[in-house]
C-alpha cells in the first residue's frame, strides 16, 4: 500500500516535470517564433529604407543633372548676348 503510494506520488511527480518541461518548450518556441518574425520585420524596414535612399539619390543625381543642364543653357545665353 504504501510503495503504491511512493510509485503514484513519483509518477505524479514525473508527470509534472513532464508537463513543465512542455510548457517551458512552448514558451521557447513562441520567443523564437517572435524573434523570427522581428528578424523578418527588421529585414523588410531595411530594404525598405535602402530603396528609400536609393531613390533619394537618383532624385539628387537628376537634380544635379538639371542644374548642370540650366548652368549650359545660362552661359549660352550669356554668350549669345556677348555676340549681339
Amino acid at each position: 500500500m504504501k510503495d503504491d503510494l511512493k510509485y503514484k506520488i513519483r509518477e505524479l511527480e514525473e508527470r509534472l516535470a513532464d508537463m513543465t518541461n512542455l510548457k517551458n518548450m512552448e514558451a521557447q518556441q513562441s520567443k523564437m517564433q517572435a524573434y523570427r518574425e522581428f528578424q523578418l520585420k527588421l529585414k523588410q524596414q531595411k530594404q525598405r529604407e535602402k530603396e528609400l535612399l536609393e531613390s533619394r539619390l537618383k532624385q539628387e543625381e537628376e537634380m544635379i543633372m538639371v542644374e548642370k543642364n540650366y548652368q549650359n543653357l545660362q552661359e549660352e545665353v550669356e554668350d549669345m548676348r556677348k555676340l549681339i
